[in-house]
């Protein structure tokens, strides 16, 4: 089992599985406080695979009172 773990295809998935949820957690913040227009941010923010960065634009989700302020940390490429 500890081979498995430690293996990069493990590791690869598990990452994966980790990117989805953080995707899931930002779109599911968008919708709720944002409506539609927030939602529409999803197809940029899905392009974003680095897990540090989702997390910030989590955080940005969850305190941002203004849909702008979510849009000014996000790369400029995906605005």
């Amino acid at each position: 089992m500890s081979l498995l773990i430690e293996s990069p295809w493990y590791k690869h998935i598990e990452r994966q599985a980790e990117i989805r949820t953080s995707l899931g957690n930002i779109q599911m913040s968008l919708e709720v406080k944002f409506g539609n227009p927030g939602s529409e941010l999803m197809t940029q923010i899905s392009e974003i695979s680095d897990l540090e960065r989702l997390t910030e634009i989590f955080r940005a989700t969850l305190t941002a009172n203004r849909l702008e302020e979510v849009h000014q940390i996000l790369p400029q490429n995906n605005i």
